[in-house]
């Protein structure tokens, strides 16, 4: 009878160099895919306890090895593990190949207590140069109405006469109606479509942001690393 066996490769969560949670991450990872992958296939009690324990047995060779060359700084540092493992028709672990644990370092962390949000947005302020008698400035003030309706006291809307206030017209740069400016800056929107109109406020509404509490943590080994090439730089000779 010829043994059915299969293979799947793991890649772990990336964990702190911690023992304990380095070997939850692959008995987790393990074990979980490992259920999941034969509970309908005749997995049973004896080869799961079977397969916990080979896991507990790699993971502790494994963290041993770790301990070995990085001793003293394993906490400081992230590990993931990736490997291969290997199962019999029925689930148990037959092999376990290609395990690889990439080591990385983190530089350090950036900690905002709260972003704080000021509740009281800055108003936008919006002129509108149109003509009495021109259906493209109803247009306009129709489109500026439903404006204010979703925008409420946020914004406010000052019209004037083309023809009566012509001296702020070429003040702000208006030569055509309807012509709008918002908060008095940029060159004026002539004639706006809907789309038009909201993007250009969209993009002048800018929430007042202030974050409190903040600090960076500069990773211990990092620290080390840096003081290091300082005194470095200052001994040796300039090229």
């Amino acid at each position: 009878m010829v043994r059915r066996i299969r293979s799947f490769d793991i890649r772990t969560t990336m964990v702190n160099g911690y023992e304990e949670a380095f070997k939850a991450a692959i008995h987790r990872a393990v074990i979980g895919v490992t259920v999941l992958k034969h509970k309908k296939s005749g997995y049973s009690l004896e080869t799961h306890v079977y397969n916990q324990a080979l896991v507990k047995t790699l993971s502790s060779i494994l963290y041993e090895e770790l301990r070995e060359h990085l001793r003293g700084i394993l906490p400081y540092l992230k590990l993931r593990t990736t490997l291969t493992v290997i199962w019999d028709e029925n689930g148990r672990i037959i092999g376990i190949k290609n395990i690889r644990i990439p080591i990385f370092i983190e530089l350090g962390e950036l900690t905002i207590n709260e972003l704080e949000v000021k509740e009281e947005a800055k108003p936008l302020k919006i002129d509108l140069f149109s003509s009495r008698f021109d259906s493209a400035s109803d247009n306009i003030r129709q489109l500026l109405f439903e404006l204010k309706n979703e925008f409420g006291p946020n914004i406010r809307i000052d019209e004037h006469d083309y023809l009566t206030e012509k001296e702020l017209a070429e003040k702000l740069g208006v030569k055509r109606v309807p012509s709008i400016i918002i908060n008095e800056e940029g060159p004026p929107l002539e004639n706006p479509d809907k789309r038009t109109l909201w993007e250009s406020i969209r993009k002048l509404i800018k929430p007042e942001v202030i974050p409190t509490m903040k600090s960076l943590q500069i990773n211990p080994i990092l620290s080390a690393i840096l003081k290091e090439a300082r005194l470095l730089s200052k001994v040796l000779p300039k090229e």
